[in-house]
């Protein structure tokens, strides 16, 4: 019984209660909450011979006394007091199905036995429009009385005033297996995040929550902030509202989310305040931490809160829609993948394994996987010839077959742990006496091979797992992943173009947003925690990133320490060298298209180390943006600890571009060369033949063929040798020659 005991008064004290007793106004139920106050006046009601009044937030007079919460009058005019108004006790038991209050009083006049009058009344909530009605429920027991009061000032409103933003309660990235819940990081009512901000002049504080309301001085809390900032001098504002709550994504989707809230008090040129808060998963900070980073442009207000609780939980994907037919190939997220048609058997040979029934019939099982099964012949079955699974009661005559599952109906999805088999679903089985379809679940588990030994399959029968669902463990080898080709390997700066997978036929030519080292993406002003940078970032080639000490990297971005706010920070900069860190070495760059197809990352790793010895490490996400004359950059996020994230617009080098056609003159030869160098072979081949000729027919050395005598009198150096000559190169031993 859910009983909140909210206000009990001594009996020592109801001596003097003459006084009003304020009923509460802050009666919370879960959800809803009760605001009692307005159950003021009196209430009555009548048995046909008694009347009994109620005045259940005003004590009144009865029998001469005061402090009373009812009264009791009898036809002979006698009155009694029921119970004390300071003696009020309140629980939320109710009759079934009603929203109320109920509210038992305690302390009245004594009855004939001594025992002392008592009552309880359910205030419950009418609906809109009816009469407020008091109804006696009956003397329960000895002196003590029930009653209803059916009236809408017993009607809850919501606790916490208008529903949260849309995401509050669960938020997840477009596309994404990760879920976060912001409302695990709102605080109760009078409770913020708090940071500050110290200047020269003036010390600003900042109060947040996350989906839930501040309080800000001359604020109207009926449309309450979630950001307030206090000046020195005690000015309050509203950086924005929490109604007007978004999510967006990081760029990576288990990073954390973006918040950003608008409609803030104005500034002095009536722009509204606005601010925009990134919640960053960080298991370490069990307690969130808030920092301010800044104003990112006129009445913007940018911060970080490091929390625990802004780290995603995973939820399981979506059970497959059944399909027509087996995948070929089950692809995973690791480096494997399974073939399911490799454990189907011939039709003619399933699966089989035996089971007891609920009423201890013993069945045949007959089960294929991604395949079917022949000489199963249900009567008036749903599956046709398709026929997965069969299930045969062999102890009557004749025989009885039910088709557990349809191979046209059928999902397939990974078990865990990764690696374990894979699972296989058949719907569209005959239907069970309740009308529902059978169907089957059947896990196909991995068993290794150990030496030349292949052991057989195995089917198991689990049991009829619920209502028409049948499940059976199936162990084979066959269930067993199958190691994915490599990779191709990743496309560098030293590829001519970046082929698009999403745009066959065409590439991105990125080498066209390269720039000289002096003239790379410059980005300014981008404050970090305490501290304000500079970027530079470039695509495949270096940037200017001279003032530093490791000159072993070579730069393809420059972070560029500006201003360390605080004095005392760690990483304020020491001298000219510890001003400039690379972002990453030119060296280790690679580039992948984006998943939409949109455009391509750049990666460079291996830069500077940050203080926690971790390498910094550049991503650029290039963009294609058709209308874009020329590549403009911006300074995006870290995204995580020393990870630094740019965007590129850019249309020349940006977007996917039918790739080049080889020039005939790279490519191959034209006809006309081709025929010179025939020409030349066959040349070379006459030359060597006469050479030969003369040697060895002429007995002449080789060098008689260049003899102009020779050669003006030969027109023809074979006609004057005899036939026989050319016999004799068969017939003659060769060593004679």
């Amino acid at each position: 019984m859910r009983v909140l005991l909210l206000c009990c008064v001594a009996l020592l004290a109801l001596a003097h209660s003459g006084q009003a007793i304020d009923c509460r106004d802050n009666l919370v139920d879960n959800d809803d909450v009760y605001s009692l106050s307005k159950l003021t006046g009196t209430f009555s009601v009548s048995d046909g011979n008694t009347m009994y009044t109620l005045s259940l937030c005003e004590p009144m007079s009865c029998g001469g006394e005061s402090g009373y919460a009812g009264c009791q009058k009898t036809a002979s005019g006698h009155e009694y007091g029921m119970g004390k108004q300071g003696t009020i006790m309140y629980s939320f038991d109710v009759p079934q199905d009603q929203d109320g209050v109920r509210m038992a009083f305690t302390h009245g006049m004594e009855c004939s036995n001594h025992d002392q009058r008592q009552f309880a009344v359910n205030a419950v909530c009418a609906d809109e429009g009816e009469a407020d009605t008091l109804m006696y429920d009956g003397e329960t027991s000895h002196c003590k009385y029930e009653f209803t009061l059916r009236t809408t000032k017993a009607c809850p409103k919501p606790a916490s005033g208008p529903p949260p933003p849309v995401g509050c309660d669960a938020w997840s990235p477009i596309g994404s297996q990760v879920v976060y819940e912001p409302k695990k990081l709102t605080l109760p009512s009078g409770e913020t995040y708090t940071t500050q901000m110290d200047t020269t002049n003036e010390i600003f504080e900042f109060d947040l929550n996350v989906c839930g309301p501040v309080e800000c001085e001359g604020a109207d809390m009926t449309d309450p902030p979630a950001v307030c900032q206090t000046t020195g001098s005690r000015k309050h504002f509203s950086l924005g509202k929490v109604a007007s709550t978004t999510f967006s994504a990081l760029t990576s989707e288990r990073a954390g989310y973006r918040i950003e809230v608008s409609n803030g008090d104005r500034c002095h040129d009536g722009t509204p305040r606005q601010s925009r808060i990134t919640v960053f998963c960080s298991p370490e900070d069990v307690e969130p931490r808030l920092l301010y980073m800044g104003e990112l442009s006129h009445c913007e207000y940018d911060f970080s809160l490091y929390a625990a609780d802004g780290c995603p939980k995973e939820v399981a994907p979506p059970s497959p829609v059944p399909t027509s037919e087996c995948p070929e190939i089950l692809a995973t997220d690791d480096a494997f993948h399974y073939a399911p048609k490799s454990v189907a058997m011939p039709a003619s040979s399933p699966y089989t394994t035996k089971g007891m029934g609920d009423e201890g019939t013993e069945y045949l099982y007959e089960v294929n996987v991604c395949g079917t099964v022949a000489g199963c012949y249900p009567s008036n079955s749903a599956s046709g010839n398709h026929i997965a699974a069969c299930q045969t009661n062999k102890d009557v005559s004749p025989e009885i077959q039910f088709s557990l599952g349809s191979s046209t109906s059928v999902a397939v999805e990974e078990l865990m742990p990764p690696g374990e088999g894979f699972k296989v679903t058949y719907t569209g089985g005959d239907g069970c006496s309740s009308n529902d379809e059978r169907r089957t679940v059947i896990y196909a588990h991995c068993v290794q091979v150990s030496g030349d030994a292949i052991p057989p399959a195995e089917l198991v029968f689990i049991g009829e797992t619920s209502h028409c669902i049948y499940e059976f463990d199936l162990y084979t080898p066959d269930a067993c992943p199958i190691p994915n080709a490599p990779p191709p390997p990743p496309v560098t700066c030293s590829a001519a173009s970046l082929p698009s997978a999403k745009h066959p036929g065409k590439v991105y030519e990125f080498h066209k947003l390269a720039r000289g080292s002096t003239a790379a993406h410059h980005m300014a002003g981008i404050q970090i925690g305490d501290d304000v940078y500079d970027f530079t970032s470039n695509i495949c080639a270096p940037v200017d990133c001279t003032a530093r000490r490791d000159k072993s990297i070579s730069p393809a971005g420059c972070q560029i320490l500006m201003e360390a706010v605080a004095s005392d920070d760690d990483h304020a900069p020491t001298s000219s060298q510890a001003h400039m860190y690379a972002l990453g070495d030119l060296s280790t760059a690679t580039l992948e298209e984006n998943d939409s197809g949109d455009g391509y990352v750049v990666t460079y790793t291996g830069g500077d180390e940050c203080h926690s010895g971790d390498r910094r490490q550049l991503n650029i996400h290039v963009l294609c943006d058709e209308g874009a004359n020329e590549a403009v950059a911006s300074f995006e996020e870290e995204s995580s600890h020393c990870v630094y994230d740019v965007i590129i617009h850019a249309s020349n080098g940006a977007c996917a571009v039918p790739a080049p056609t080889p020039s005939p003159d790279s490519s191959g030869m034209s006809g006309v060369a081709i025929f010179f160098i025939v020409v030349i072979v066959v040349v070379i081949a006459s030359v060597g033949s006469l050479l030969a000729y003369q040697t060895y027919f002429k007995g002449e050395p080789a060098s008689a063929l260049l003899d102009c005598e020779f050669l003006a009198g030969c027109s023809n150096p074979c006609a004057s040798r005899p036939a026989y000559q050319f016999e004799r190169l068969a017939t003659e031993d060769p060593d004679d020659l």
